[in-house]
């Protein structure tokens, strides 16, 4: 190369705006490829795959700046209108699969014969009292409760809570050897169950109730570990227990389970997400600071194929109630 001559090629000051440009499309190509690649578990890819609605917005807002930039500044034009592109690019890669999952925000299905009506809700300890809770409970006329991180110290609270609003429940508990549990709260005509204590390998954050009579699912409830670098191993583990259950077609599985579809996949083991069915699993249920179309889908109601979903619901008029996810009511019957 002559001397003075410009250096060409992506290593070269002229290439660094297509790096640029590149860099946010193979981001978002990995992030829509790590699932059916099988690496969406890893540590780290799983916590960078949940806050896809948001990468989306963040992306498409940083092309539009690029873009103001480029147009009232000359000299870095080029780069600036390559990298709105390459933004741009990425904002569509990513939001398409978050567009075919679907943000549809349906009302509940009326109650009807046949039908049971499952409401989740992490009310993280004690931020919701158990009066709110139950008066949702009632609201949406709830057969199952699941509230997957209480205070083991208020268990008893919920079930007088309940009483007082008029919807007498058994309690369930996961275990009593934690300062907080998942619980389940049956509502009594329908509480046929008999709890497995400890079934699996985090007690406190799961429970599973086997039915003692037929036409009730059974039961399987969890808040899983956060995907980070420390906890990853133990909400795989956490997951691939679920799956496990899910084996069985009778199964309901519903929870926190610090995943979306990208990292849970379509089914998990036998089960498929009611949201992914209704076209819903792009509606955020966490956290509610956020609006639900920048939020993520972290709680999930999974169906077992002996049952089939009348409706899904992510309930926004608890977002100030002061806990930090929305609640979550599915509403399904007996495949036949």
């Amino acid at each position: 190369m002559a001397r003075g001559a410009p250096r060409g090629g992506l290593t070269g000051r002229g290439g660094l705006p297509w790096l640029l440009a590149a860099a946010p499309v193979l981001l978002a190509a990995a992030a829509d490829l790590a699932g059916p690649l099988g690496l969406a578990r890893l540590p780290v890819v799983a916590g960078l795959l949940g806050p896809r609605n948001a990468l989306t917005a963040g992306a498409a807002v940083l092309a539009l700046v690029a873009t103001g930039v480029a147009l009232v500044a000359p000299r870095v034009r080029r780069a600036g209108l390559l990298l709105a592109a390459g933004l741009l690019t990425g904002a569509l890669l990513l939001g398409v699969v978050a567009a075919v999952r679907g943000f549809a925000d349906r009302q509940p299905p009326p109650v009807a014969a046949g039908r049971i009506r499952i409401l989740e809700w992490n009310v993280n300890g004690d931020l919701v009292p158990p009066s709110e809770v139950a008066r949702l409970a009632v609201r949406e006329r709830a057969d199952v409760v699941v509230l997957p991180e209480i205070l083991t110290a208020a268990h008893a609270t919920y079930a007088a809570a309940f009483q007082a609003a008029g919807m007498p429940v058994r309690a369930f508990a996961a275990t009593r050897d934690s300062e907080v549990e998942t619980a389940v709260l049956v509502r009594t005509p329908l509480a046929g169950y008999a709890a497995r204590v400890g079934s699996s390998a985090a007690p406190h954050r799961s429970a599973a109730l086997v039915p003692l009579r037929p036409g009730l699912p059974r039961l399987v409830a969890l808040h899983a570990a956060q995907p980070s670098l420390r906890g990853n191993a133990d909400w795989n583990a956490d997951l691939r227990w679920v799956a496990a259950q899910c084996r069985a077609a009778d199964v309901v599985a519903v929870g926190d389970f610090n995943a979306t579809l990208d990292t849970l996949g379509a089914a998990l083991g036998g089960c498929h997400d009611a949201a992914g069915i209704a076209g819903a699993a792009s509606v955020g249920t966490w956290p509610t600071a956020v609006p639900p179309l920048l939020g993520m889908p972290l709680d999930h109601v999974l169906l077992g194929s002996g049952w089939r979903l009348d409706g899904y619901s992510v309930l926004h008029g608890e977002d100030r109630s002061g806990a930090r996810h929305r609640p979550v009511l599915a509403v399904v019957h007996p495949a036949r």
